[in-house]
């Protein structure tokens, strides 16, 4: 595709995906689907607050958090990383899993 169509594109994806979330906004799968949809818009910022606004509100999976680590290394935003892996390390450990 050329550069025009792939953003337009990926807007439509975006629009899309509002509308459903909408509907279902529990859907962890569209959520992550927005964010990726950013980052591959390389709208880095974006995505990283749209994951930790998904954090926020609950919304949370393996998918999404590997996503909003890798947005908040995109954006250089390494104490927001840095927390963000504290985090997963915390709750990693609750499960019984060993530490990062």
């Amino acid at each position: 595709l050329d550069a025009d169509r792939e953003r337009s594109n990926r807007q439509r994806a975006l629009d899309h995906y509002q509308e459903y979330l909408e509907l279902d906004p529990t859907s962890l799968e569209v959520r992550t689907h927005v964010g990726r949809i950013l980052m591959r818009s390389k709208e880095f910022a974006k995505a990283a607050d749209w994951f930790r606004k998904c954090a926020d509100l609950g919304y949370r999976s393996d998918a999404m958090l590997q996503w909003h680590a890798e947005a908040l290394f995109e954006c250089k935003r390494f104490d927001e990383l840095r927390r963000l892996s504290a985090g997963m390390r915390s709750d990693s450990n609750t499960n019984g899993a060993e530490p990062l």
